[in-house]
């Protein structure tokens, strides 16, 4: 009887000491896992696709959510090459340019510029005059005026077609806005129809 009793005691305690063990496993593995974790993804991540960037790196500050438009163009590409991406601190009137490749025949490039309020605001260098971006040989330019405070905007590019909707209704706009000096902004779904988005950038202005 005794003897049973020390081999269910010694049981219980083997028992014991094995939950005690694996609960102290679970522990370290777990703190092991908290410090480690951001480096194994970092393996992970480089092992099987290393010319993307890892998940673990932090966006720059100058990182956008805003969704991209719609293309509906595959027979032009569109660049913006100055001001650069992230670029900070700029003038609250600049000068927009970049360079292009394909058929613009019949099309216009429109600069539109979206900042913290959610809303596009298309860009010309004269509102009276309801000018697109002027297009030389395989480059374009165009004059950008941030009317906010120093904040974030995206500086984005897209391709219309001259009789569109939306290049009649961009017209139209700075129209109105000249005669009434009133710029309201479209959101998302205002825009109209007609935008191929090509390209984009994000950059903050200044206090000048």
């Amino acid at each position: 009887m005794l003897s049973r009793d020390r081999e269910k005691g010694q049981g219980t305690a083997e028992y014991t000491l094995v939950l005690v063990t694996i609960i102290g496993l679970i522990l370290i593995l777990r703190l092991l896992g908290r410090i480690y974790s951001d480096k194994f993804v970092e393996i992970v991540c480089t092992m099987t696709n290393p010319e993307a960037p890892c998940a673990t790196e932090p966006l720059p500050s100058c990182h956008s959510e805003r969704p991209l438009l719609a293309r509906s163009l595959f027979d032009v590409t569109v660049q913006i090459t100055s001001p650069q991406h992230c670029d900070d601190g700029l003038s609250p009137s600049i000068t927009v340019s970049g360079t292009y490749d394909g058929n613009l025949t019949g099309r216009e490039i429109w600069v539109l510029i979206f900042p913290t309020d959610s809303k596009y605001y298309p860009q010309t260098p004269d509102p009276c005059q309801q000018l697109p971006a002027t297009i030389m040989e395989d480059t374009w330019t165009t004059t950008v005026n941030f009317g906010g405070p120093p904040q974030q905007y995206d500086v984005v590019a897209v391709v219309t077609d001259t009789d569109s909707e939306a290049s009649l209704e961009f017209k139209r706009w700075l129209q109105s806005g000249c005669e009434t000096h009133h710029y309201p902004g479209y959101l998302r779904a205002e825009l109209p129809a007609g935008i191929s988005e090509l390209d984009a950038i994000t950059v903050s202005k200044g206090n000048g």
